[in-house]
């Protein structure tokens, strides 16, 4: 009988096992930033605010939904570049755009991914984010700023100007987030601070 070897076996070493393991911890901490979805879930979990958000499956589903207007339609997960994706959202003022603009954005993303979500009201001074570097979501260094102006004004796509700032809520809200996903490498947590009621609401 001929002895197997310990790779035929599935027999790795301590190393080995130890460096697998963080691979499933690293795949597993990118989805919450990749996915909007998931990372309002996570953010519920822990007790933190986020816009309303709604799915559908088709523009008529969305056209029934109950939303306060204006809402915005925006993908859940970025898996190219289109229309959509460029402006990063479509502002949408009543029932009827939003029935005509699900069915477009359908057209260019996967139904799935497609939200329907509050539109914050607020200025870029009311945008707020923690940066940070982090090893299995512990920060190691990591700043609190504010994004004072942005181009274009509704859904910047380019800070023109950011300022750092001293905001323990944000600090405390980030850390808790990043500790719970277990994040590692560099990160920002962006946050807007809602001028109705002064909540704090996780923004991707």
């Amino acid at each position: 009988m001929t002895a197997m070897t310990s790779q035929e076996l599935g027999i790795t070493s301590p190393a080995e096992r130890a460096a697998a393991a963080q691979r499933r911890d690293a795949t597993k901490s990118v989805r919450w930033a990749r996915d909007k979805l998931l990372s309002y879930q996570l953010a519920e979990s822990l007790g933190l605010g986020y816009p309303r958000t709604w799915t559908a499956a088709t523009a008529a589903e969305a056209a029934e939904l109950d939303v306060p207007f204006p809402v915005i339609i925006k993908p859940s997960v970025k898996t190219g570049l289109n229309a959509l994706t460029a402006a990063k959202a479509w502002r949408v003022d009543d029932r009827d755009q939003l029935a005509r603009r699900f069915g477009e954005a359908a057209a260019l993303v996967d139904p799935s991914h497609l939200m329907v979500q509050e539109l914050i009201p607020g200025r870029g001074a009311d945008q707020l984010s923690y940066a940070a570097l982090c090893e299995h979501g512990r920060p190691l260094a990591g700043l609190t700023a504010r994004r004072s102006r942005q181009y274009p004004a509704d859904f910047g796509r380019a800070s023109t100007f950011v300022e750092t700032v001293v905001a323990a809520d944000v600090e405390e809200a980030a850390r808790a987030f990043l500790a719970e996903a277990r994040f590692d490498g560099l990160v920002e947590v962006e946050f807007m601070r809602d001028p109705r009621d002064g909540v704090l609401r996780r923004m991707l």
